[in-house]
């Protein structure tokens, strides 16, 4: 708890560096802002294995599944506001010449609420004897077990599908605000109809976890994962690319549940530390890996339709090669069927909305 609580005040401290800049302070902004991103994302890659090895010891087995997934459902609609407020308040300030001012505020509401988050981590309990408990697994011991224990493959699979989807995932971004020259408000939408599609999705997951393995989960979003890239080229449309993009947002929300379930009941809670410390740097090395040598295939091709047509079809190739190392894990776990899910999410997350749209038109049930 104290190592979590330290490494997130220092990620909130982080931004208000970044809010100086932004007010016109300092001729150092460039240097800065890598320092500060830097600091943010060391500090999260830090502490992720010791938040799952407590969280382990503070959710009971039995709801896990549940929990996460409603912990998913609320975060993703934090982060839904977070993104529209952000991006109304600089749009709106831009129009008035306050835009380093609306760049400052922002950080600073940042920060502060990052601050209240270590705050709030703080106040929870920890077992007495959970550090004493640990066990320190040898690089040694986690490569033997890559080839001969569930969680191994499970690891395995996932630093090789990392290293698949990094090849195009920094690029979509700059496809869309620099090959598309989408307008600053569209690209908003599009990527807040990512956050929409998880919302919907977890909010459905919550009452399926409990019946439909996490490998299950994992096997469908690698699936549609494995579809996504190639879909975005086939027309620049708008409407089209929204359709896209909320598709992608339910496809990783599925996959991301069906990773974190997976992680935190495979592995030993005594060894969760050691073992997720080991794969948060191998996760960091894959996806640096992705990324670069998507990077070099699309500045051998040149910033045009050609370049990112090859960089997208050589990541949907890479992402369906990456099912060969997940069936290594059917050995050790006995699989849904990834049409099973499909079809149960989509019912489920079709009654979500319907239950939406029918308080929308009650107003009695709205109050």
């Amino acid at each position: 708890r104290r190592f979590l609580v330290l490494l997130s005040t220092i990620q909130g401290l982080a931004f208000f560096p970044l809010a100086w800049v932004a007010t016109g302070n300092s001729e150092l902004g460039l240097p800065i802002l890598f320092v500060s991103v830097t600091i943010y994302w060391l500090c999260a890659m830090a502490g992720g294995a010791s938040w799952n090895s407590w969280m382990s010891h503070l959710v009971p087995r039995r709801i896990r599944s549940k929990h996460l997934a409603q912990r998913s459902y609320l975060g993703q609609i934090s982060l839904f506001i977070g993104l529209i407020g952000g991006g109304l308040l600089l749009q709106g300030s831009g129009q008035f010449g306050w835009g380093n001012t609306a760049f400052a505020f922002v950080f600073g509401i940042a920060g502060l609420s990052r601050l209240a988050s270590a705050y709030l981590l703080s106040k929870k309990s920890e077992p007495a004897d959970l550090t004493r408990h640990q066990t320190n697994v040898s690089v040694v011991d986690l490569i033997r077990r890559l080839r001969t224990s569930a969680e191994g493959r499970l690891v395995g699979f996932l630093l090789v599908f990392s290293m698949a989807t990094n090849v195009a995932a920094p690029f979509f971004n700059p496809y869309m605000l620099k090959h598309l020259s989408l307008p600053y408000y569209q690209y908003v939408l599009m990527i807040a109809a990512g956050f929409m599609a998880k919302i919907v999705v977890f909010s459905a997951a919550r009452d399926l976890s409990s019946r439909i393995s996490s490998t299950a989960f994992i096997r469908a979003g690698v699936i549609g994962a494995s579809v996504l890239p190639v879909l975005w080229l086939f027309s620049s449309n708008v409407f089209y690319l929204f359709a896209v993009n909320l598709l992608s947002g339910a496809v990783w929300a599925v996959f991301d549940l069906g990773v974190m379930v997976s992680l935190f009941g495979a592995i030993k809670d005594n060894e969760k530390t050691s073992f997720l410390s080991y794969y948060n740097f191998a996760s960091a090395v894959c996806l640096t890996v992705g990324a670069f040598v998507g990077g070099k295939l699309l500045s051998w091709m040149g910033d045009s339709y050609h370049g990112y047509f090859l960089v997208f079809a050589i990541c949907a190739v890479c992402r369906f090669l990456g099912l060969i190392a997940f069936d290594r894990l059917q050995e050790a776990t006995q699989l849904t069927k990834s049409t099973d899910i499909a079809v149960s999410l989509a019912r489920s997350a079709t009654s979500q909305v319907s239950k939406g749209l029918r308080g929308l038109s009650s107003p009695k049930k709205s109050a």
